[in-house]
C-alpha cells in the first residue's frame, strides 16, 4: 500500500498546525499550573488569539454571503436567543452547577470528537496506513477516557469558580483504563515504528496523533488542578 507523508496543507504550516499548538496548550497550563495568578491573563490572550477568531469567521461566512445568509436565518437570529433562554432557564432552575458540569464533559466530549475528525482528514490524506485502525481508534479514544475518568475521580468541587458534579469513578475503573490506554500506546508505537522501518510511516497522521495523547494526557491527567488542565 502507498502511503505519502500526509500532509493537509504542506510541511511547513501543518508542523506549525500540530506541533506548535500542541507545545502552545501544553505550556500554558504547566505556566497556570505553576503559577496561578497567571491564569485570567494566559485565558484572556487564548481568547484573543484563538477563541476570538474561530467566532468571528463563522458569522463572516455566514452574514456576507447572500446564499448562506438566506439559508441560515436561524442561526444568525434564532440560535443565540434561544441557547440563552435554555442557558438561562436551567440555571435557575436546577442551578449554576449544572451548566458547569455540562460544559465540563460536553467540552470533553466535544474535543475528543473533534480531534478524531482531524485524524481521519489526516489518515485519508495519507492514502491509506496499514495498520489495524479499528484497535487504533479504540487507543485513541483510551487516553481521552483515561483523562476525564481520572478528574471525574478527583471529584473537584469547583470549576472556573463555580460549583461542580461529578459522576462517581472508583479507583479501580481509572486504573484499569490507564493500563488499557499504556498498553494501547506501547502497540501504537511499536506498530508506527514497523512502519518507519519499512519507509511507510504517515507522518502528518503520526505527529497529530502523538499530539492528541499527549494533550489529554497532560491536561486532565499530568495536571492536577482543574483550572489549569482546562487551559
Amino acid at each position: 500500500m502507498a502511503v505519502g507523508p500526509g500532509w493537509l496543507s504542506g510541511p511547513a504550516f501543518d508542523r506549525h498546525f500540530i506541533v506548535t499548538a500542541a507545545a502552545i496548550a501544553i505550556l500554558s497550563g504547566m505556566l497556570v499550573a505553576a503559577h496561578p495568578g497567571l491564569f485570567v491573563p494566559v485565558l484572556l490572550l487564548d481568547l484573543w488569539l484563538l477563541g476570538y477568531h474561530h467566532l468571528v469567521s463563522t458569522y463572516t461566512q455566514l452574514c456576507f454571503d447572500r446564499e448562506n445568509f438566506a439559508r441560515s436565518r436561524w442561526l444568525i437570529f434564532g440560535l443565540f436567543p434561544a441557547v440563552f433562554a435554555a442557558v438561562a432557564a436551567i440555571g435557575v432552575t436546577a442551578g449554576i452547577w449544572l451548566l458547569a458540569t455540562i460544559y465540563l464533559y460536553w467540552q470533553w466530549f466535544h474535543y475528543t470528537r473533534q480531534s478524531y475528525g482531524i485524524a481521519q482528514a489526516y489518515r485519508r490524506a495519507a492514502g491509506g496506513i496499514a495498520d489495524n485502525e479499528q484497535l487504533s481508534r479504540i487507543v485513541f479514544y483510551l487516553v481521552p477516557l483515561w483523562g476525564i475518568l481520572h478528574r471525574a475521580h478527583q471529584a473537584p468541587e469547583f470549576f472556573l469558580g463555580l460549583p461542580v458534579a461529578h459522576p462517581p469513578v472508583p479507583g479501580w475503573m481509572v486504573n484499569t483504563v490507564a493500563v488499557l490506554a499504556l498498553a494501547g500506546l506501547g502497540w501504537w508505537i511499536i506498530s508506527r515504528a514497523m512502519l518507519w522501518r519499512d519507509g511507510r510511516l504517515p507522518v502528518g497522521h503520526t505527529l497529530y496523533t502523538i499530539s492528541h495523547f499527549a494533550v489529554f494526557y497532560t491536561g486532565y491527567v499530568a495536571i492536577s488542578d482543574i483550572n489549569a488542565g482546562w487551559i
